[in-house]
């Protein structure tokens, strides 16, 4: 992705804050652990790229993530919001642990044992509507939306012989990954109104990478889901 996209990517987050000082609207501080996950889809007819997934499958599992940024909230009418904001967020999966041999220990036929987790590093900016069922003390809602999210770097971490380490990579720049990812979500929660000025939500999330990762025979997509909490503070209240 180059870096007019990107800068094309941050104008439409800031047009989508226009009017952040009129009425009706609120600020989100939130937090999110997700299960993180891929799908993988390969050409029907070509048997040898099905083998690889099945390898894949076999050792590959998912993990669990995080997420964490703010939103802004302005209301459309009386039960319907719009929501936009930025995130950090934290996606991928990891590997069962491993076995294989080498010659770089003692004994060469001593197992050498490692895992890896793959941290996939997001600045998201969700775009979405939230629908409320009434306006009373405890609030269920839906919501539904598209997060336009920018790859940033990995941080993988790697367990070897019970010893972790660190390692940050720009799949980008080395294997040609896409940078600009388009994720839908669909979540249902409910709000609890402290009082007039602050409300506290949860909402059970479900997010899918309609961008695959890279241009490859293997396709891979990302999904998640988990469970977002959140305190919002309201400049303007109308019951």
């Amino acid at each position: 992705m180059t870096l007019p996209s990107i800068s094309s990517l941050l104008f439409l987050f800031l047009l989508s804050c226009i009017g952040w000082s009129q009425s009706n609207q609120s600020l989100d501080f939130i937090g999110s652990i997700d299960y993180g996950y891929r799908a993988l889809r390969t050409p029907d007819t070509d048997e040898s790229f099905s083998q690889l997934v099945k390898n894949r499958d076999s050792y590959e599992i998912g993990k669990v993530n995080w997420r964490v940024g703010f939103n802004f909230n302005q209301r459309l009418g009386s039960k319907l919001f719009f929501k936009t904001g930025l995130r950090l967020a934290n996606g991928g999966y990891g590997t069962k642990e491993l076995t294989t041999a080498t010659t770089t220990l003692p004994n060469a036929s001593l197992p050498n044992k490692y895992k890896i987790n793959y941290n996939y590093w997001f600045a998201e900016i969700p775009l979405a509507l939230r629908f409320e069922i009434n306006q009373k003390k405890f609030s269920p809602f839906i919501e539904a939306g598209v997060a336009p999210s920018v790859y940033l770097v990995n941080r993988n971490r790697i367990f070897r012989n019970g010893e972790a380490s660190t390692e940050f990579v720009d799949q980008e720049a080395i294997y040609g990954f896409n940078r600009l990812h388009w994720v839908g979500t669909l979540s249902f929660g409910a709000n609890y109104n402290l009082n007039e000025k602050f409300q506290f939500f949860g909402q059970p999330t479900f997010r899918y990478h309609f961008t695959k990762v890279a241009d490859a025979p293997i396709r891979e997509y990302h999904y998640n889901f988990g469970l977002e909490l959140g305190v919002r503070k309201r400049f303007s209240y109308k019951g």
